[in-house]
């Protein structure tokens, strides 16, 4: 092989050489550049993991939050409301006992008063006024109850039992009124027809 075709196969060794040197060279540009770009990306895609990871904490939390504040709330308002319920249903069993012990004293009263004047021989009329008595005693006994079952039912709504008592005799005014002038009417309706009637002849049949 002469010295000629030696140069020229050299020579294009060394081109492909240069050829492929150049194209290593832009693979490893390339792979640089999309392992930059898939650095980067991942640079991003973690800041958004974290960001959102806290955001998610911080979310949670605030929830955790809220509802350890709805719970203290809760047993707070249920904290007022047994000790309000328990507060008045107190006093409702202060009040009946209170009138249950008034009627008692009453009741003995009465049967001490009853005891002494048959025993001192009194006639049947004084039997008969005591057992009247002992029966407005116990008309009382149940008309109290129901009074201060009433005013402390309606004191709720109106603050004091004065109150309560205004607004329960308001009702029943009204309630008698109503009635009154219901039964005003009906006679007021009634006495045209009767003024129709009496203006009418009586036709009598000749004998």
């Amino acid at each position: 092989m002469s010295a000629d075709s030696l140069f020229q196969l050299l020579r294009c060794l060394r081109h492909q050489n240069l050829t492929l040197q150049k194209s290593m060279e832009n693979s490893k540009r390339e792979t640089d550049n999309e392992l930059r770009n898939h650095t980067a990306e991942l640079a991003n895609n973690r800041f958004k993991i974290q960001h959102l990871e806290q955001t998610l904490n911080e979310t949670m939390e605030l929830h955790q939050n809220e509802v350890k504040q709805l719970k203290n709330d809760l047993n707070l308002i249920g904290a007022r409301m047994d000790y309000q319920y328990n507060d008045r249903f107190k006093k409702i069993e202060e009040a009946v006992e209170s009138a249950q012990n008034r009627m008692y004293r009453m009741e003995t009263n009465w049967h001490e008063n009853s005891e002494k004047l048959l025993g001192a021989g009194q006639n049947m009329w004084n039997v008969l006024m005591l057992s009247g008595a002992n029966i407005v005693v116990e008309i009382l006994k149940i008309a109290l109850y129901i009074i201060a079952v009433v005013l402390d039912s309606v004191k709720p709504l109106t603050g004091t039992r004065k109150r309560a008592g205004v607004a329960v005799i308001s009702v029943f005014l009204l309630f008698l009124l109503w009635n009154i002038l219901g039964v005003s009417r009906i006679f007021s309706h009634s006495d045209p027809v009767a003024a129709v009637a009496s203006s009418v002849p009586n036709n009598k049949l000749p004998e």
